[in-house]
């Protein structure tokens, strides 16, 4: 064994970012019982170890420990995970395979590539059926990663690669050796690849080149990823050809079609592909995750018309060159969570502190609040149904150390390392504790756009650091000077921003007096109501400030009603908050303030130029203003919840001596944060948009819409209004 291709793959840095790789992905142990952590120590001495092993040809797989996973239909998924030192052989071979099989792929296939993604083949579809492809072969392969012959993938791999020096090692993973966890007997592996394989995904995705280039060769079009695929036609004799090429091919292949799946269907009828059903011009989310993938953005339609899928464009799903991630019963959490002992520890937990990217949400939106039900503890759970817009990570432990190293953030204390997650997969990074920070992560966060603030343990931003260039363009930052100074312009936002304020106001203690019929409560609507009216009287921007001030008042003192009395809130103290209520409602505003600078950052709009707020130095006014349509829907509900749950207690709060001042404790503080970023990725439905998103969506839309009435389309700002 003294090729090229493994030489590569043993290569001491390919190994070591290998390593990264799987212990990034983390996951189980395998037959072994060494955990990703028990790896790492001494992982360089391990490393030369496996690369000797190798180069002596003295290398053996252990057996794959094998767990059934159950699914949504009650049917088993099995999960065949290697011990820490095979998964990293495998990832370094993956990498170095990766780019050579992947040129050698067709360009209808979208899954486990670089720069493609669901969303783009979902967009392609469409993109064909708009061309005038109507009939389409909706095939399925029963069971496709298991019944994969070895043998024919083995000489597709060989008839790819010039260099076959490391096909013998493929070899010994496809012979793997299979020990249930279930203490079955053990048994040998004669045909498929293993689900929980590095090396499976891009083999899979290789197997079935065959089919694509059979399919492309009879001028049909098709769209794959993986084994999910449609081939599009332009009338029903085409449509039945395409059935019977496929038919011929995956025989050929030694696999099987699902004739009872397998069906000839023009777009009228519909059609399921990718969690999306297709009718007639329609795309409907199918399962709540597909939701993305309904409305493609303009660079992925741009794609699907072009095959403009660029080496160095981002992969939405994953690296393809990376061990595939857990499949099931993934679980992320912020702080260190109890990991079970031994073997038996569940594939696709997860150790260590992480971002807050998508991985919870909490069962706490009001516009979904059951009738029968209108304080439901808060749930969390896995949420896949949209992708994460801002990927936050929130470090908020004292006396941490955070660094670069390579392209990753190290977050570390007393030489221990807490935390290591790609930059790539942020966009912003919320700093709430005494730490030490290296300026060659800030220079890092700078160049790639990463947003960064540091506040103190009130909530209150000190520090912002965002891409070097200006905090908006010039044209924009011109239009926002010009619209400031007119004054009715000024008056229009204003009221506008104050109004959906208070309109938002009304719908939660609407919904929360539905069944308690509080009078105080019902009398501070009917005050809200009032000042709602009176906004369109005014004339000036005090008389807008007098209106909410009024406005404020009614409604804090209608919460007074909601909120236990153990919780001693007599209404809003903000600077400083003197009660645990007010802590939680202004960390909470916080929290929801630098997200709005970030998202008008990032639209290159300048935050301090705002109409309602007063300026002032160093506050971002505008943040203020575009902010006010959220307060009671994203963090007065969840403050509610989190009090009326008993998920959190007096006990959870400080009182700074001298002060008074009211300070969240780290339980309170990780709490409310996770609860809000789960608040964020919660869905509505958008009234102005008319179409369903998260709360991070919706704040996005309503800057895009800001900055529209900037340059005059429309003229009039709306609010983000609750139905």
């Amino acid at each position: 064994m003294t090729a090229d291709l493994l030489h590569a793959a043993i290569d001491e840095a390919t190994l070591f970012d290998a390593w990264r790789k799987v212990r990034a992905n983390q996951g189980a142990a395998g037959v072994d019982g060494q955990t990703i952590e028990q790896f790492g120590t001494n992982v360089l001495g391990r490393l030369q170890t496996l690369r000797d092993h190798v180069r002596r040809g003295e290398y053996r797989p252990q057996p794959l420990l094998q767990w059934a996973i159950p699914k949504a239909n009650g049917k088993l998924r099995y999960l065949a995970v290697p011990t820490v030192r095979d998964r990293v052989l495998q990832t370094a071979a993956a990498l170095v395979l990766t780019p050579l099989l992947d040129r050698a792929m067709e360009h209808a296939s979208y899954a486990y590539r670089s720069g493609r993604s669901v969303q783009m083949a979902v967009a392609r579809v469409a993109y064909w059926r708009d061309q005038g492809y109507q009939w389409v072969v909706d095939a399925d392969i029963e069971g496709y990663f298991d019944n994969i012959p070895h043998g024919l993938l083995l000489d597709k791999l060989r008839r790819t690669l010039q260099d076959h020096s490391l096909v013998p090692l493929i070899e010994l993973w496809l012979a793997a050796t299979i020990q249930p966890a279930d203490g079955s007997p053990p048994y040998l592996l004669t045909k498929g690849v293993p689900q929980g394989s590095p090396i499976s995904p891009v083999l899979a995705n290789l197997y079935l080149d065959d089919l694509d280039e059979a399919v492309l060769a009879r001028d049909m079009r098709l769209v794959r990823f993986a084994d999910d695929f449609v081939i599009l036609c332009r009338d029903p004799a085409q449509a039945q050809q395409a059935l019977e090429l496929t038919e011929a091919t995956v025989e050929a292949l030694k696999l099987r079609i699902n004739r009872e799946k397998t069906r000839l269907v023009h777009f009228d009828e519909g059609f399921r592909f990718l969690g999306v059903d297709f009718i007639r011009n329609l795309m409907l989310a199918a399962q709540p995750g597909a939701q993305p993938w309904v409305i493609p953005d303009a660079t992925t339609r741009q794609r699907a018309a072009l095959h403009d899928t660029p080496a160095e464009a981002p992969d939405t799903d994953r690296h393809a060159n990376e061990p595939p991630e857990p499949m099931v019963g993934e679980t992320i959490h912020a702080t260190t969570p109890p990991v079970p002992t031994g073997s038996q520890r569940p594939v696709g937990a997860y150790d260590g502190m992480q971002p807050y990217d998508s991985s919870f949400h909490a069962n706490n939106d009001t516009d979904a609040t059951a009738e029968d039900d209108p304080e439901p503890r808060i749930q969390l759970q896995h949420d896949d149904r949209l992708p994460p817009l801002l990927r936050s990570l929130v470090i908020g432990e004292h006396g941490v150390l955070i660094l670069k190293e390579n392209d990753r953030i190290i977050v570390a204390r007393q030489g221990s390392e807490l935390l290591s997650w790609p930059l790539q997969k942020l966009d912003e990074i919320h700093i709430t504790g005494n730490a030490l920070v290296s300026t060659a992560l800030l220079r890092q966060c700078s160049r790639d756009g990463i947003h960064v603030t540091v506040s103190d343990s009130t909530g209150i931003n000190h520090a912002h650091l965002g891409a070097p260039h200006p905090l908006a363009d010039a044209h924009c930052h011109a239009q926002q000077v010009q619209r400031l100074a007119d004054n009715d312009w000024s008056l229009m936002m204003a009221r506008a921003v104050i109004h959906g304020k208070i309109h938002n106001q009304l719908c939660l203690l609407r919904r929360y007096n539905r069944r308690r019929r509080l009078t105080p409560i019902d009398q501070a609507i009917e005050q809200l109501d009032a000042m709602r009216s009176r906004l369109a009287t005014t004339q000036t921007l005090d008389q807008v400030r007098g209106c909410e001030g009024q406005a404020a008042r009614a409604y804090f003192g209608a919460l007074h009603h909601l909120v236990p009395p153990q919780w001693t809130f007599e209404g809003r103290r903000k600077r400083p908050p003197t009660d645990p209520v007010n802590a939680l409602l202004s960390y909470g505003y916080a929290v929801l303030h630098r997200t709005m600078v970030t998202l008008l950052v990032r639209q290159r709009i300048d935050p301090y130029l705002g109409a309602f707020h007063a300026p002032r130095a160093g506050h971002a006014a505008l943040a203020s203003d575009l902010i006010e349509e959220f307060r009671a829907p994203v963090v007065d509900t969840t403050v509610v919840h989190l009090l009326l749950s008993d998920t959190l207690t007096p006990g959870n709060f400080d009182t700074e001596c001298g002060t008074g001042t009211v300070l969240l404790d780290k339980h309170a503080r990780q709490t409310l944060v996770q609860a809000l970023h789960a608040k964020l990725r919660s869905h509505i439905v958008h009234p102005s948009a008319a179409a369903r998103m998260d709360y991070h969506r919706a704040m996005l839309w309503q800057v895009r819409h800001y900055r529209g009435v900037l340059a005059g389309r429309p003229p009039v700002y709306t609010p983000f209004l609750l139905r």
